[in-house]
């Protein structure tokens, strides 16, 4: 194995166990402030969509498809071609964001009543997750 290889799995390795520390740190502190009633059930549902599309956009197929095409496009044009690239993408990437937030904000009683639909039954828990 080469040390470049090495030290690469050693880094993803040593910053994967930190984001597992931190997220333990992260559901310790939900529980110390929000318990299990109302407000956490809220916190959660109200959490679910932005998460979904984390686990696409940052996590999952967004970057097994891009990281190629812009591996690709690195290799094969000049630096200035290759930034102008990524420029277009991240424009093209926050317009979408920006689309879907707003369509989120706007749409969040009907989200809520997708996501949890016993939510509706309970008025409190129903606006804590809308707000």
């Amino acid at each position: 194995m080469s040390l470049k290889l090495l030290k690469s799995t050693l880094t993803v390795g040593g910053m994967t166990l930190v984001s597992r520390i931190t997220g333990l740190i992260r559901d310790i502190a939900f529980a110390q402030f929000l318990g299990s009633g109302l407000m956490a059930d809220a916190f959660f549902v109200a959490f679910r969509i932005p998460n979904f599309f984390r686990r696409i956009f940052a996590e999952g197929a967004f970057s097994a498809g891009f990281v190629p095409v812009y591996a690709e496009y690195e290799s094969s044009y000049s630096e200035h071609q290759v930034r102008a690239f990524l420029d277009l993408m991240a424009g093209r990437f926050g317009l979408v964001l920006l689309v879907l937030t707003l369509l989120g904000v706007v749409g969040a009683p009907g989200l809520v009543s997708v996501i949890a639909p016993g939510f509706e039954d309970n008025s409190e828990k129903y606006h804590a997750t809308v707000v």
